[in-house]
């Protein structure tokens, strides 16, 4: 959408072509001008055609080489966003399960050395299994999200 932004702005409702500059930095952020990139950026020039406006609102042609190169540059960012989240989350998800294991390690050193002791000894480690079991499948279902949108990504 911000290329539809920048070419009507840049047109102001004319039709015509033209071409623009896709400036990326190093952190993957493009900006769009009219004049070339300088400093430590990647640079590409793009062509484009805009068409006439009718009435009051312009729509571009799905069918177009611009549109559909601006939704694959949309749908790729929203991809890299997303795969951003869900490598977070894992790691989150590594750090919640580490933080409750600890504690219920902690919680087991006050186990008296008797019967009642180790039926409660035992409870907590099966409470432990339950805690990895648990982080264990989270985790699964966001790696294999994970490796979804990495295959989406490498075909687009």
């Amino acid at each position: 959408m911000r290329y539809l932004a920048f070419l009507l702005a840049l047109q102001a409702g004319a039709a015509g072509a033209g071409q623009m500059f896709v400036c990326t930095d190093a952190e993957g952020k493009k900006s769009f001008q009219a004049m070339p990139c300088t400093g430590a950026v990647t640079s590409e020039v793009r062509a484009y055609e805009v068409a006439p406006a009718t009435g009051d609102s312009y729509r571009p042609s799905t069918g177009s080489a611009v549109y559909q190169q601006m939704r694959s540059d949309n749908r790729r960012a929203q991809l890299q966003r997303d795969i951003r989240k869900s490598e977070q989350q894992i790691e989150k998800y590594q750090n919640q399960m580490q933080a409750e294991l600890a504690a219920l390690r902690k919680k087991k050193r006050y186990a008296a050395n008797n019967q009642a002791g180790a039926t409660w000894e035992q409870s907590i480690s099966t409470e432990m299994q339950a805690v990895t079991s648990k982080y264990t499948s989270l985790m699964g279902v966001e790696r294999d999200n994970l490796t979804m949108m990495r295959q989406e990504l490498a075909g687009l």
